[in-house]
């Protein structure tokens, strides 16, 4: 068993407003993997920063896991299935100017360069 400490920070515990929460979490667990992925989880902002306090209405909230937490479970148990899944990227062209469309090589010379090759 390993246990870990990690920051709510650092996986996306936030209010409703956006304000950034600390809370302490622990998890215990078998899985290397979920251990080291999870100890790198430690509060990284600098120590000026004030994080919102966990207090009224923002405690309900703070009591639910975020996103950003099921997302690094999930790709510390299941890495071959989260690695499998490539989303579609949007293509745009380079530049406003349009595209000048270019001529294909004529048959006859790609059929002589192939024959050329061959011999």
């Amino acid at each position: 068993m390993v246990v870990v400490d990690f920051d709510g920070c650092q996986v996306g515990l936030t209010d409703s407003h956006g304000g950034v929460h600390l809370k302490k979490w622990r998890l215990i667990t078998t899985d290397n993997r979920t251990a080291r992925i999870f100890n790198a989880l430690k509060c990284s902002h600098p120590r000026d920063f004030k994080h919102v306090p966990i207090e009224g209405s923002r405690t309900r909230r703070a009591g639910f896991y975020p996103r950003l937490m099921c997302e690094f479970v999930m790709h510390a148990l299941y890495p071959d299935i989260i690695a499998q899944h490539a989303p579609a990227m949007p293509v745009s062209p380079i530049s406003d100017e349009p595209q000048v469309h270019r001529e294909h090589e004529p048959k006859e010379k790609l059929e002589n360069d192939l024959s050329s090759l061959i011999q």
